[in-house]
């Protein structure tokens, strides 16, 4: 998604041709269709096959029965595993396509009318704006807008906007923010160091995560296509609970309906629920990547909704500031544990405090600004429409330049 290829091609190119093709749906599928099996040869030119491999066997798995949906969801996460395990370069989209290919093969099996064909089925996993970083969606709410999507100027100008939103979450705060957050990790590090981490590391992994998503959304929008929203103001959750009901919600969703409910939900007495709590967040954890890092972030925030679920922290008793700043906290140091190489060794000699100080500068402190801005602004009323407008043009011209200087940070969920 961060290439200037595709936002001065691919982007162009699809909208072109989905106007063109009019009321033709079939033409207008094969198109989305042949555009995006193309951004899947550019971005993974040596695994493009196996995402797509994964994709076929999921519109063929339904038709085998319940078996073969089930062999298909054990070929598929055992492909994830292995393909972790070698510990080369992770093909873009793999996991989304992944899952995806598993929401429909079991849906398909529960319910006959949730089947499509091969185009539909593979416009569903490999759509291109979705394919790098989600958000995840149910294959009958996305073949009921495929079939019928039908974009006004007005779609067209919303979804414009919400690209160049999210551009300027990705490019101008959250690439701003990584040497910050990662600056705990780069040796031994001064405390300073580990206290701008806290504050950095879950502003760059929500503003990275949901700028990709903007753009995702937005480029959805501008084809007729309404994709889910993945966030709902996660940093202003009062309590962990409360926050996994916010942040990434598609994943939440997925794990909630595939894994959670099929393990018995809460519906089996407190003790299981709480296990099968555990087992979703452990899950989720190694879904991100087989490390301790990722494992530990997993444990942590199933022992911190255990004690939640468990009624030994009761922040919904607490006084809303209160529980504000304990959910951020917990959330802080979370993704301090996910972003982290390993344990922070904290020093107080000179060089530690040099380094420390190296990441903060001018256009950090203009990165935390407009992260504050951002949340403050967040499901406050919209700006004028002329200055919204003024203002995406100068953040698609400002992140071409940008893209062309080849000056950014690889998006953090692609790698997963």
């Amino acid at each position: 998604m961060l290439h200037p290829l595709y936002l001065c091609l691919l982007v162009p190119a699809a909208c072109a041709g989905f106007f063109a093709l009019g009321r033709f749906r079939r033409l207008r599928t094969a198109w989305l269709l042949l555009l995006s099996a193309a951004f899947l040869l550019a971005v993974q030119p040596d695994t493009w096959w196996l995402t797509l491999l994964l994709a076929g066997l999921a519109w063929l798995a339904p038709q085998m029965g319940r078996r073969g949906a089930t062999a298909y969801a054990v070929l598929a996460v055992g492909t994830l595993v292995a393909v972790k395990l070698t510990g080369g370069a992770w093909p873009v989209g793999l996991s989304f396509a992944a899952l995806q290919g598993i929401s429909y093969a079991v849906d398909a099996v529960r319910d006959a009318s949730q089947r499509g064909t091969l185009c539909d089925t593979l416009l569903y996993a490999l759509f291109f704006p979705k394919l790098s970083a989600g958000p995840l969606c149910r294959f009958g709410d996305f073949r009921r807008q495929s079939r019928a999507a039908c974009v006004t100027w007005d779609d067209l100008e919303a979804g414009l906007l919400r690209l160049a939103a999210g551009l300027g979450k990705k490019l101008l705060i959250a690439d701003s923010l990584y040497p910050a957050a990662m600056a705990a990790f780069s040796g031994p590090a001064h405390p300073l160091a580990l206290l701008l981490s806290l504050v950095c590391c879950p502003l760059y992994v929500y503003f990275d995560f949901s700028g990709c998503t903007d753009m995702a959304l937005g480029v959805g929008l501008m084809l007729g296509m309404r994709l889910p929203e993945n966030f709902d103001r996660p940093l202003r959750a009062a309590s962990v609970r409360d926050f996994w009901r916010r942040w990434h919600l598609s994943l939440s969703g997925f794990l909630r309906d595939y894994v959670y409910i099929p393990l018995g939900g809460s519906r089996r007495g407190q003790a299981r629920t709480l296990l099968n709590l555990t087992a979703v967040f452990l899950l989720m954890g190694v879904w991100h990547g087989f490390t301790w890092g990722y494992l530990l972030f997993g444990a942590y925030h199933a022992l911190l909704m255990v004690l939640e679920r468990g009624g030994v922290l009761r922040p919904d008793r607490w006084v809303r500031p209160a529980a504000r700043l304990y959910t951020l906290l917990a959330v802080s140091v979370g993704f301090v544990i996910f972003m982290s190489t390993g344990i922070p060794v904290l020093s107080l000699s000179y060089g530690a405090l040099q380094a420390a100080l190296l990441p903060l500068s001018p256009g950090l402190l203009l990165a935390l600004g407009a992260a504050m801005v951002v949340l403050l602004r967040e499901g406050a009323k919209p700006l004028p429409a002329w200055l919204r407008r003024l203002g995406a043009l100068l953040l698609l011209a400002g992140a071409v330049m940008h893209l062309m200087a080849g000056g950014y940070v690889p998006m953090l969920y692609a790698q997963f």
